[in-house]
């Protein structure tokens, strides 16, 4: 293989699938990034044992010359510094059988490959039964921000680590849940599927590298098939392993009964929930929520270091607000995610009761949007002392 590519678009090229590269695989070539010249151009890989990131640059690319076809694993992070180091000018590479040579008009390097030889790289993932569909990279990047900071990290569950997809006609709904918090959102399609498609549960860490790295301009082709996923936009594409396993229903968890219905403002709440943890910390002490007619106010306290209150006045309609202020618990950690990941300046919070699920909405002026996050309560003395808690 050897290849004259302006330095600029190999880096570019390189930030897109070094996400993927493996480290200590099982398979040595995964821990390097593959490069594929041909007549169609350079193709680079780099691949996990779930993900695969390729990026394309086209033979009528001006930036690119293929002297000659062959490809080459390298060494994915001592590669992509040396790229990135070096100046803004052409950059010549030639894989002999154990190294690559790296040639600028000021520096030469050889780097030892990752595999000898470049078919021991693992091949594309198998693809049936597919059904696809299209979606603008502005809107699917806002649709992982919002649900994927809710799938487990733990792999106890490891369908629970995924983000489940379904598509329902001209509807595209995400939804993430650890057991303990569920995010969802949908949204209408550009192109309809024109009927139900299947449901599938993509690993929310290949999802959420994907979109990191997609720039808003422009659509994505998502092609679910049975045991995979691939979603490609111009140059870049992502190919993924689905997750097995069933995943929880989770239809009907949103409470159909509503005691109380307030507005508040997103960036307002999300300072006081980052204020009132100052103290609780962000696990080990829960947080207060107390609704009255006016305002909410959250509380924290912490043994030997003290306790703290803030208030939140309302910034919309309101309904069903109790005679009696409603005392709800909650985990403060998950709250400031769940509210970070709204890009709404209000946000409605549904309440049903002590005991029921806290119950975010935000508030989006975009037709056709849909979102809402659910948080399991905790139950504490002071929610359990409430004058609106269950007999």
């Amino acid at each position: 293989m050897r290849t004259v590519i302006a330095q600029a678009s190999l880096h570019a090229a390189l930030q897109h699938v070094m996400p993927a590269a493996a480290v200590n695989p099982a398979i040595p070539a995964l821990s390097g990034i593959r490069l594929q010249a041909d007549a169609g151009g350079l193709t680079l890989t780099g691949a996990n044992e779930v993900t695969r990131l390729q990026y394309h640059i086209p033979s009528d690319d001006p930036a690119l010359s293929v002297l000659e076809e062959g490809g080459a694993v390298i060494p994915a992070r001592r590669f992509g510094d040396l790229i990135r180091y070096l100046g803004e000018e052409a950059v010549a590479l030639e894989a002999g059988k154990e190294m690559l040579q790296i040639r600028t008009a000021g520096t030469v390097c050889r780097l030892a490959l990752a595999a000898r030889d470049a078919s021991e790289f693992r091949e594309a993932f198998d693809l049936t039964d597919v059904v696809r569909i299209r979606i603008s990279n502005r809107d699917l990047k806002r649709m992982v921000k919002q649900v994927s900071f809710a799938a487990a990290s733990s792999e106890a569950r490891m369908v629970l680590t995924g983000v489940l997809c379904r598509i329902d006609g001209s509807r595209l709904s995400l939804t993430a849940t650890d057991g303990i918090r569920l995010a969802f959102c949908s949204s209408e399609l550009e192109d309809s599927a024109g009927e139900m498609g299947p449901s599938a549960v993509i690993p929310a860490k290949s999802l959420s590298t994907y979109a990191q790295i997609l720039g808003d301009a422009g659509f994505s082709r998502i092609s679910i098939g049975t045991n995979a996923v691939e979603l490609e936009s111009g140059r870049f594409r992502m190919l993924s392993s689905l997750l097995g396993g069933a995943y929880p229903s989770v239809d009907g968890l949103k409470p159909a009964r509503e005691l109380t219905r307030v507005t508040l403002h997103t960036a307002s709440l999300l300072q006081a929930v980052e204020g009132a943890s100052v103290l609780s910390g962000d696990q080990q002490h829960p947080m207060l929520l107390t609704v009255s007619p006016k305002q909410a106010i959250l509380s924290s306290a912490s043994a030997g270091t003290g306790e703290m209150q803030v208030t939140v006045p309302w910034d919309g309609p309101v309904s069903g607000i109790p005679a009696a202020p409603l005392t709800v618990s909650f985990n403060g950690k998950y709250m400031k995610e769940m509210l970070r990941s709204i890009a709404s300046d209000r946000v409605q919070l549904v309440l049903a009761g002590p005991d029921r699920p806290i119950v975010l909405e935000p508030v989006d002026d975009r037709p056709g949007a849909e979102a809402y996050y659910l948080l399991t309560p905790i139950r504490t003395p002071a929610v359990l002392a409430s004058p609106t808690s269950p007999a």
